[in-house]
């Protein structure tokens, strides 16, 4: 389902996440993130050994909030919802992943290729997990000062 323009932009903009699934026993459960926008897809990482990775395997849909910066007014969010998939980050897809969470190095931004780097460097060593939310939904809303 394509999402309309200003929350293609938006999510494309903010990385800043809150990522959200309903446990076996019902009950939601979240987790602060950095995410991604690529191609349709909410991307993040996490330890595959992480308590959030249990309860990621066994949900199928997840609910993600991408913010504003802190300290933006006024304040943004878009409640994203979609199709949750976790899998294990193999050595050949460390490259890909690298560019889709931190997207084509620009030499000329300072520390971004050694950051880069570094975030390659932990995908090699297999402890990792891929979290993808294919977005269906983005709805935008803006929190006002009252």
């Amino acid at each position: 389902m394509a999402l309309d323009a200003k929350s293609t932009d938006f999510l494309s903009r903010h990385g800043r996440a809150y990522l959200y699934v309903l446990a076996a026993d019902g009950t939601a459960r979240g987790w602060p993130m950095i995410a991604r926008y690529h191609d349709g897809v909410l991307v993040m990482t996490t330890y595959r050994k992480a308590p959030k990775a249990a309860h990621l395997a066994q949900a199928q849909r997840a609910t993600v909030i991408v913010t504003s910066d802190e300290g933006a007014s006024p304040f943004h969010y878009a409640v994203a919802e979609g199709l949750l998939t976790l899998r294990d980050i193999t050595p050949d897809m460390a490259d890909d992943v690298t560019e889709r969470i931190h997207g084509k190095v620009n030499s000329n931004t300072p520390g971004g290729a050694e950051m880069s780097g570094l975030f390659r460097e932990r995908l090699l060593e297999g402890k990792r997990a891929l979290i993808e939310v294919r977005v269906e939904t983005a709805p935008l809303h803006t929190l006002e000062e009252a």
